[in-house]
Formats: C-alpha cells, structure tokens, sequence
C-alpha cells in the first residue's frame, strides 16, 4: 500500500469519526429533557399547599374556580393561580447542581428552613417539594424534590411565585362588573352631618345618562363615566377577619353604591366604619371581607353639582362620541 494511499484511508476514517462525534453532539442535545414535576398537569391538580416556618396558605379547586383558604375562603386571582400551573408543568429537570445533602442548608433547601410545596389529585398526592435560595445569577429558584438529595434551578423564580404570605393569592376585585352591565345607579353618602344622594340612569334614547328622583337633570356623561370606572376598578387594600364583625357599622353605611343592571339584577356597595384609616366593605350577597383606604372612599363621592349640564345644552361627551356605557337598547330608557 503506497503512502498516499494509507494516508487517503486515515482521513477518511478520521473524517468518519468526526461527522459521528457531530452526530451524537447533535442528537443529545436535541434529545428532549423530561420533567421535573413528572405527572402533573393543570387539568388535575385540584390543590396546591404552600407552607414556611408558622404560615400556610392552600389553594384549592371549586367549581370552575378556585379559592383561597387562608384566614377564609376567598376566590383567587385567575392570574397567579394560572402562572402557578403553567410554571408546574413546564419545569424541565435540568442538570442538578447539587447531589449531596450536606448543601441542602447552604442552598436554602432543607426542610426546616425551605418553603414547602405540596400538589394533590383528587386521587391523592401528586408532586411535594421544596423551594430555597435564589441561584446565582437571579437565574431562577433552587428547587429539591421531597425525598431526593439532587438540587435544581427552576426556570424562574419560584420563590416568587410560590409563597406563604397572608392574601398573596386573593382576588382584590371587589365589584365583579363590566362598565356594559350598568343601566343605573344609585349613590348615597355622609358629608358630615349631612346625607347625599344621587340617582341616575341612562337614557338609550338620547344616549346620556340622566338624574333620577325627585330632581331631574341631564348629567353631563363623561363625568359620569369617569366616576363608573373608579368603582368597577375598586381593590381590596386588605381584608378584616370575623373578629370585627361586630365593629363594622353596616347598620348605618357611611356609603352605599348600588348598581341597577342591565339584566335586572341589582349589585349593592356598602361600607361602615372607620378602622385605622380603613373603611369596612362589603358587597351584599358576597361573604368577602374587604377592607378599603379612606382616601380611595372620598374618591369615589361624586360632585353631583359638576356632573349637571344645561337643559338646552348636550352632554359633553354625546357629542364627542365618547360615551363609556352603552346598555342594550331598551334597559332603563324609559324610566
């Protein structure tokens, strides 16, 4: 075999080995990596428990919901209850950056000072971990599975998004209402020693809103719409627990909202007394006991004066085409 033909043989072989070592380089890291949280999927989880040290917080299904149960039962916002689930069964198992246990305190993921998180079925558990320090990089939570010594990074950061801390997860809407609904309302108040009230409705007719009662007046309607939209956008600044149920004042409400629907329904406001700054609030009909700041309240006290226009002059926002609500034609325009 002549030199150049040995030399032909050799680099091809090498060339060979070459496209194989490309070849297998190229299949790992396409090869798909498994879950970390192997099982668990939106559709049936019915419960997540959420624990540190004195405080817990379950989250649990209801209905087509679902609720917070800490200090109560209240509805969850849809939003972090579907960031939750979607960081849950997305969490790929990445390389563990730990293996031993002897750095499960180092790294915040010993059971004694880690968050604990379990997830439940309705046919039992599914997944339990815990959650520690923020890794290196503020690249994502560390993260070891109940039972195992292996340490993850999560994706992001899950002590963020899985915590203990008292009304973390609750709805803070307080009016479940779409500007849409309102046909016409009705709002009553103290300023001072004085009671005020104020009524309208809106007129599909001449597409303004109009005073109710004994007075009668054409609103000037993006004023009126304006103060709408501080009500449907009203928050929960806290909430009082049953042990104030006696301190509330709601036998003689500092301010009421009550809103005339579209469908017939009607959807009443109410706050009592006074509490550190807080007034106490509740929606009839709901269980939910908000608390809301008092400058949001003086907010939302409308200056009836302002809102009046001239008989023979439109409503403001009439002409520049600007009108919030717009109920189906026929609801409250005849009264």
């Amino acid at each position: 075999m002549t030199p150049m033909k040995r030399n032909l043989i050799l680099l091809g072989v090498l060339a060979a080995l070459v496209l194989l070592i490309l070849f297998a380089n190229n299949s790992s890291a396409n090869r798909k990596k498994p879950l970390l949280f192997k099982g668990v999927k939106r559709e049936t989880v019915t419960q997540i428990t959420i624990s540190k040290y004195a405080q817990s917080e379950t989250l649990r299904k209801k209905d087509k919901g679902w609720v917070s149960t800490a200090g109560g039962e209240y509805a969850v916002d849809s939003a972090k209850i579907d960031e939750l689930l979607t960081a849950l069964e997305t969490q790929l198992q990445e390389e563990p950056v730990a293996k031993n246990q002897s750095r499960h305190v180092d790294l915040g993921v010993d059971s004694a000072g880690a968050t604990s998180v379990t997830v439940e079925s309705e046919k039992g558990g599914l997944v339990a971990f815990y959650i520690g320090n923020m890794a290196q990089g503020f690249s994502g939570s560390y993260v070891r599975l109940k039972g195992q010594n292996e340490v993850y990074v999560s994706k992001n950061g899950f002590d963020r998004l899985f915590t203990s801390t008292p009304f973390s997860y609750r709805d803070k809407t307080i009016l479940k209402l779409t500007k849409e609904q309102i046909a016409g309302f009705d709002i009553t108040y103290q300023n001072g020693d004085s009671a005020i009230s104020v009524g309208a409705a809106y007129k599909t007719e001449s597409s303004s809103w109009e005073q109710t009662g004994s007075e009668t007046s054409k609103f000037d309607s993006k004023k009126v719409d304006e103060c709408l939209a501080r009500f449907i956008a009203l928050n929960a600044d806290e909430w009082y627990t049953a042990e104030d149920d006696t301190a509330t004042g709601f036998a003689t409400p500092s301010y009421k909202f009550v809103v005339k629907k579209v469908d017939g329904s009607v959807l009443t406001l109410i706050t009592g007394a006074e509490k550190n700054g807080n007034y106490f609030t509740k929606v009839e009909g709901d269980d939910n006991r908000y608390l809301i700041r008092k400058f949001r309240l003086e907010a939302l006290r409308p200056p009836v004066a302002d809102w009046k226009v001239a008989a023979d002059a439109p409503a403001s926002t009439q002409e520049a085409g600007q009108t919030m609500n717009m109920p189906a034609s026929g609801a409250m325009g005849n009264q």
